[in-house]
């Protein structure tokens, strides 16, 4: 195809379809800027509230911790009784060897 002055080459020359096209891409473009843009807002404001909440459980530990006595260890230690061991009386008659009470003799006979 020869060209001549006038004439652009038909590569150049952009179609209605060409054009539609664009427009869709960038009209698809802006929709996703502003959704962007409306995430990064509710992400930041989410970021706040979270370091919002994390200072009042920060503020609420210290005071609960601040509240609770503080006992002296020594008095703890001090207070705790041992444990009773209890002993098992002794059994009345012939015992075997390994410490278990033997039952009455067999009558002679």
């Amino acid at each position: 195809m020869a060209e001549t002055a006038d004439t652009k080459p038909q590569a150049e020359i952009p179609t209605q379809l060409d054009t539609a096209l664009l427009q869709q891409g960038a009209a698809n473009l802006e929709s996703l800027r502003q959704s962007f843009t409306a995430r990064q807002t509710d992400l930041e404001r989410l970021s706040n509230q979270l370091s919002s909440l994390l200072a009042r459980v920060d503020a609420m530990t210290l005071l609960t911790t601040s509240s609770i006595p503080q006992s002296n260890a020594r008095t703890r230690v001090g207070g705790t009784s041992r444990k009773k061991t209890f002993r098992l009386p002794r059994p009345v008659g012939p015992v075997s060897v390994g410490g278990a009470p033997l039952g009455p003799a067999p009558a002679p006979g």
